[in-house]
């Protein structure tokens, strides 16, 4: 299905993308933290500061925030490939709709101000940054090898 140009079913799919790829790698990470601290005989109170949102650990902070815009970006790649015909399109209504969704959905209150405002200030340009992914790996396909543009004489 499309509207304005736009296939619905690819913006679904990278959303799917986004989200999954996101929760997948923030809990692998928060998991391997419990772990690490655990195993470094840290007390049990540390160990649940990290998911006390403003109260968590800085880096441990900046690292969901990487994590997160990793997601973004591959599902900003997923949603150009399969929208074909307009990827940076595709980019944007991704952003638009991981943007709305997080906004309504998300669980960011208890973080901190600058973590909310750099996450939802950096969705839609790093689903469009993974849509011009698409884009450019088109033009490099188009783009002959230098060896063929070798001419011998």
């Amino acid at each position: 299905m499309r509207v304005s140009g736009i296939r619905v079913s690819a913006i679904a799919i990278g959303f799917a993308v986004d989200y999954v790829s996101s929760m997948s790698a923030a809990i692998a990470f928060s998991a391997a933290a419990m772990a690490w601290l655990r195993a470094q005989g840290a007390p049990e109170a540390d160990v649940e500061r990290l998911f006390r949102g403003a109260d968590a650990p800085l880096a441990f902070q900046v690292t969901l925030l990487i994590l997160g815009t990793g997601g973004t970006l591959l599902g900003g790649y997923v949603a150009g490939r399969l929208g074909r015909h307009a990827p940076a399109l595709h980019g944007f209504a991704l952003g638009l709709v991981s943007l709305a969704l997080g906004w309504v959905a998300g669980d960011v209150e208890s973080a901190p101000a600058w973590y909310q405002l750099t996450a939802y200030a950096t969705v839609v340009p790093t689903a469009v940054l993974g849509a011009f992914c698409v884009r450019r790996e088109e033009d490099a396909a188009d783009t002959p090898p230098i060896a063929a543009t070798w001419t011998s004489g």
